[in-house]
Order: structure tokens, then C-alpha cells, then sequence
């Protein structure tokens, strides 16, 4: 009932925001990277190859695709910094598994942040995360 509530509630918000500029991540542009390993966006994994991150049509919310996968929507939110000097994607990596984490588009001093989700804390409460950064083109 509350996993009910929460994703109506979620919904609604989304719904609310879709007439909202996009940030950096553009209606139009995209991002494109070849991911070289398998990682995880909220509770799915997208495996390894050529990759698309592009705005979803509701503000906050991008869709990624990987080669011959079905897309797959993140909720996401600002981070600021210098600008960067390159398009890139952040990954956090605990062992053998990697969380996307950022999505930065060259030249911008803020970019996208995906939540942490539940595995991904609960592997952090054990080990600090390596970064792992993938040049992508916009």
C-alpha cells in the first residue's frame, strides 16, 4: 500500500513538472558512450556497449539506452561544480559492480546526478567507491 501511495505520489509530480525547462540535458541533445561493463540505473542493469542518454519529455527524467536494450527512465537532479571539460558519465564502483552516478556535458558547471539507490548504499556502507569516468559525446 505505501509502494502505492509513494509511486502515485511520484507520478503526479512528474506529471506536474513535464511542462518545465530541461537543464543541461536538452530535448534535443544526447549523449553517447561506449560503456565498456554492465551497470545499474535505480533497480535495473544495462549492459555494456553503446549507450544514449537523452531527456524523457518530463523534466528531471532522462532515458537511457544501451545497444539493443530497451530504454530505461532515471529520475535525476542538479550537481554543480567547475565546468567540464569534456561530455562525460561518473560511475561509482564497489568490486565488480558500477552505479551510473553523473552525467556532465562539456563546458556546463552543473550536470545531472542520479540518485543512490538502496544497493548501492548498502554496498557504500562497506567500501568507498572508485570513480570511474567515460568520455561520451553530445
Amino acid at each position: 500500500m505505501k509502494k502505492q501511495v509513494l509511486f502515485s505520489l511520484l507520478t503526479t509530480v512528474l506529471l506536474m513538472a513535464a511542462g518545465s525547462a530541461y537543464a543541461q540535458l536538452g530535448s534535443k541533445q544526447e549523449v553517447r558512450a561506449n560503456v565498456p561493463f554492465d551497470y545499474k540505473v535505480g533497480n535495473a542493469t544495462i549492459k555494456a556497449g553503446d549507450c544514449s542518454i537523452r531527456a524523457a519529455g518530463i523534466a528531471d527524467v532522462v532515458a537511457i539506452r544501451c545497444a539493443g536494450s530497451e530504454a530505461k527512465l532515471a529520475l535525476t537532479g542538479l550537481v554543480s561544480g567547475k565546468p567540464a571539460a569534456e561530455t562525460k558519465l561518473v560511475f561509482h564502483k564497489y568490486g565488480d559492480e558500477y552505479f551510473l552516478a553523473q552525467i556532465w556535458i562539456g563546458g556546463e558547471d552543473t550536470g545531472r546526478q542520479l540518485p543512490r539507490t538502496h544497493a548501492e548504499k548498502e554496498l557504500m556502507s562497506r567500501a568507498e567507491p572508485d570513480s570511474v569516468v567515460i568520455v561520451a559525446q553530445k
